[in-house]
């Protein structure tokens, strides 16, 4: 069964560019503009795996992997940001912008156990 990704990220070529290599793999890849929108598609779907960048308006990455963290079964997030280095304790994995396609996709990889 293909994994179901939820990419979250304010930056519409970021979340094109992510989207691209995630499907050219085989996911099944939803996309969120903000934190607000991802948790509502959190409520609506199922998925394996959650993307996010950091800095966003209103609901943050930081405050989405909490909400997560909160609510939900086990479900693995990563967090993307060009300006944070550390995050321990925030997230299951960290991904740096800017990023290689094969760093994407080794970093989803783990965070899927795949």
């Amino acid at each position: 069964m293909k994994k179901r990704i939820l990419v979250v990220d304010d930056n519409k070529d970021n979340r094109d560019l992510i989207y691209q290599i995630l499907s050219r793999e085989g996911y099944l890849v939803e996309e969120a503009e903000d934190g607000r929108k991802a948790l509502q598609k959190l409520t609506d779907r199922n998925f394996n795996l959650v993307i996010s960048d950091i800095e966003m308006p209103e609901v943050t990455g930081i405050q989405l992997a909490a909400e997560i963290k909160l609510w939900r079964e086990p479900l693995p997030v990563i967090l993307m940001s060009g300006g944070i280095k550390e995050i321990k304790g925030l997230a299951d994995f960290f991904l740096p912008k800017p990023f290689k396609g094969k760093d994407l996709l080794s970093i989803v990889a783990l965070a899927l156990g795949e």
